[in-house]
């Protein structure tokens, strides 16, 4: 009877370790996937970043290149204009 204790007492010790290891396990795989999605959002982060400053940018260009085309017709239309950087034209 005590052999057969002493059996499943071992067995009931490695059963404990394991599980310990088995918990060790996946508590560093839950680590390493929560860095990993952090990783991955800031990423996602940077990207949209990007996006919007070259959104930003264009519409920049944009806006400027129209402004640029309205002030060449109305100077060409004769009437005085100042805009952002430019000298003021009076006629007379």
């Amino acid at each position: 009877m005590s052999n057969g204790y002493r059996t499943l007492s071992q067995h009931l010790n490695d059963l404990k370790k394991e599980n310990f290891s088995l918990k060790l396990r996946i508590y560093f795989l839950e680590e390493r996937i929560q860095q990993k999605y952090e990783e991955s959002s800031e990423d996602v982060y940077r990207t949209v970043s990007r996006m919007l400053l070259n959104e930003h940018e264009d519409m920049n260009r944009y806006l400027i290149d129209k402004w640029y085309i309205w002030m060449l017709s109305w100077t060409v239309s004769g009437v005085a204009l100042e805009g952002p950087g430019a000298k003021s034209i009076t006629t007379k």
